[in-house]
């Protein structure tokens, strides 16, 4: 806190239209954020930065969301609500031990985490640790983060971040939907449509859902479309861990649609 309340004003002063981004702790460190805010250095910054890995773990099992609305109640508490949320890392390795997860999981939960973080106004950047593998050792975890391998060639994570960006492409989060028991659903939207993003909070459970539409499209991580029929209103579609994405699905037309605060 000293240190950020001496360089604040000496870089504003330099220049005034400089970001300072304060804290940056490894993992959602509460108790050495809360003595930075509690000091004062949340009046030192224009966002916060947070590392959140949680590998192996999923976003869900972990309890992201809940990580998350902890660091904005804080930052609430010392009347600071108003600082952006930077995720300047995270990522899920692919080494293979018992802190990794397979490449597949990898882009499965790294999309996951995305989304979520997207649902999220006061989360203004996500940085994803990280585009290339730094070795070749499968059993070492600085090795295996990467989204493509050190040899360029791509990672399942790299076609699923991808087919995350192509598909909400000019889009913001716009509501959770329900859509089924243990069933994340986001809609996001924007002058180019809409699109839902569905998977389940473990590994499997089934979407459901009542719709105007005949046929619905689907996108599966890896690109890979194809289509539903929708039968007397309503459709059923059983989820992998893996998000899948849905478009021309018209209006939903039963389930509580919630805003997310």
């Amino acid at each position: 806190a000293k240190l950020m309340k001496a360089v604040y004003p000496a870089t504003k002063a330099a220049d005034p239209k400089a970001t300072i981004v304060g804290v940056c702790t490894a993992g959602t460190d509460m108790k050495f954020i809360e003595g930075a805010l509690n000091a004062g250095g949340g009046k030192a910054m224009d966002a916060i930065s947070v590392h959140p890995y949680r590998y192996p773990r999923s976003p869900e099992e972990s309890d992201f969301l809940g990580e998350m609305a902890r660091l904005k109640t804080m930052l609430d508490k010392y009347e600071v609500g108003h600082l952006k949320v930077w995720l300047t890392e995270f990522g899920y390795p692919t080494q293979q031990d018992k802190r990794g997860v397979s490449e597949a999981r990898s882009g499965a939960y790294l999309v996951r985490t995305c989304l979520h973080a997207l649902s999220l106004p006061y989360v203004e950047r996500l940085f994803i640790y990280d585009f290339q593998n730094d070795g070749t050792n499968p059993l070492d975890n600085e090795s295996n983060f990467g989204l493509i391998r050190l040899d360029n060639t791509p990672k399942a994570a790299y076609a699923a971040h991808n087919t995350m960006v192509r598909m909400i492409e000019c889009k913001r989060f716009a509501r959770t939907v329900e859509a089924g028991k243990d069933v994340v659903c986001y809609e996001f939207a924007g002058d180019k449509g809409k699109v839902l993003a569905a998977w389940p909070k473990g590994q499997a459970a089934t979407l459901s859902l009542a719709t105007t539409s005949k046929e619905l499209k689907l996108t599966d991580l890896m690109g890979n479309e194809s289509s539903v029929r929708v039968s007397d209103g309503h459709v059923t579609i059983p989820l992998a861990e893996e998000p899948i994405f849905i478009a021309d699905y018209g209006s939903i037309v039963t389930g509580e649609a919630k805003e997310r605060p």
